[in-house]
């Protein structure tokens, strides 16, 4: 809050004091422990790639030797390389798809103070003169 703000609620509250007005007045104050946002964020260590930044990647592919056809020399032998299927795997390094290379991912926690809320409705009292 700018200092205008708490000027004018301290006039309110001296007034609210001076002339015994009973009923108490409501204000929101933010959680300090998590900027009244109502989680933190952690770094953690990347599950899908145990941090290293890259995963293994098996690809299908169609057969080079055959063409996908699962045969050669005019279709008399069974290809040697896709054993006759017309595929072949072939095995990739790419950047984790979960961090994107980082080996890190964010994780948001709720905050264990104000529950998620980001911050709580005290008096104008309670507020100001802390209870």
């Amino acid at each position: 809050m700018s200092s205008r703000t708490y000027a004018i609620l301290g006039i309110v509250a001296l007034a609210f004091v001076v002339l015994g007005i009973l009923f108490t007045v409501e204000t929101w104050v933010e959680c300090p422990h998590c900027d009244g946002r109502g989680y933190n964020t952690k770094k953690m260590t990347c599950p899908q790639c145990n941090g290293e930044g890259t995963v293994v990647v098996e690809k299908k592919q169609i057969c080079p030797t055959c063409d996908g056809t699962g045969r050669i020399l005019g279709g008399l032998f069974t290809c040697t390389r896709c054993k006759g299927t017309g595929w072949i795997y072939v095995t990739e390094i790419e950047t984790c798809p979960k961090c994107q290379g980082s080996g890190y991912v964010t994780v948001k926690d709720t905050c264990p103070y104000c529950n998620g809320r980001g911050g709580k409705s005290v008096s104008l009292w309670e507020a100001w003169f802390g209870g």
